[in-house]
């Protein structure tokens, strides 16, 4: 059911040299939860990427090959300038109980108001849910299709899989997409006519063409 990464448990004192366990090809971690004491693992690198490129958040540890955790992937540290993994913490979680992750939003469809030109505006990337494990996905989709310009949905709005309910720290008032105008859509363009004779007709030019008249047969006076 769910997905399974092999890893394997190591030292956690002072001898241990993370920099060599990383030039080998290891990314090193931590597994804690409540009901056990800390585990110092590592994973095999190629492995690890491979399973980040899945999205999954709750995956199973398989530790040394025998003892299988089921855990959520709670943080991942990169290096500031190479963007490669140095370190992973998973936290253990338990199959029977509520747990609490984080995963992104996927905007599906193509909302009318955009083809209208609107343009679409997400305030959250990600939404923090809760739910039995085996009730979390791994992402959560928005239909935008339906949307006018000027539409909005509401986080009281997003549709959540059964058993599944927003963290309580997410106000249910809060927009989460909306639909506006472009620049360009809310900027009228003037109206340009030509006489034959050259007279300027554009609006405005009409209304100040009398004025000038009237100034200038003042001047002749």
């Amino acid at each position: 059911m769910y997905e399974l990464l092999e890893v394997e448990s190591r030292g956690n004192g002072n001898g241990v040299n993370l920099n060599k366990m990383r030039k080998d090809g290891y990314v090193p971690g931590v597994v804690f939860g409540k009901e056990m004491d800390s585990l110092a693992i590592k994973i095999s690198e190629m492995k690890l990427l491979k399973q980040l490129s899945h999205k999954a958040k709750i995956i199973e540890l398989m530790v040394d090959g025998k003892n299988k955790l089921l855990v959520n992937i709670e943080s991942i540290q990169k290096h500031a300038v190479s963007g490669k993994i140095l370190h992973v913490s998973f936290l253990k979680i338990n199959a029977d109980k509520k747990t609490t992750v984080t995963v992104p939003i996927v905007l599906t469809g193509h909302s009318h108001g955009v083809t209208a030109t609107g343009t679409v505006s997400q305030a959250f990337e990600t939404l923090t849910i809760s739910g039995l494990p085996k009730d979390l996905p791994d992402s959560i989709a928005i239909d935008v299709s339906h949307l006018q310009l000027h539409a909005k949905i509401h986080m009281s709005e997003i549709k959540l899989p059964t058993g599944v309910s927003l963290a309580d720290k997410h106000d249910h008032e809060t927009v989460v997409i909306s639909i506006h105008a472009t620049k360009e859509a809310e900027e009228e363009p003037v109206a340009k006519t030509v006489t034959e004779g050259g007279e300027d007709k554009t609006e405005g030019a009409a209304e100040a063409a009398p004025a000038a008249k009237k100034a200038e047969k003042s001047a002749e006076a």
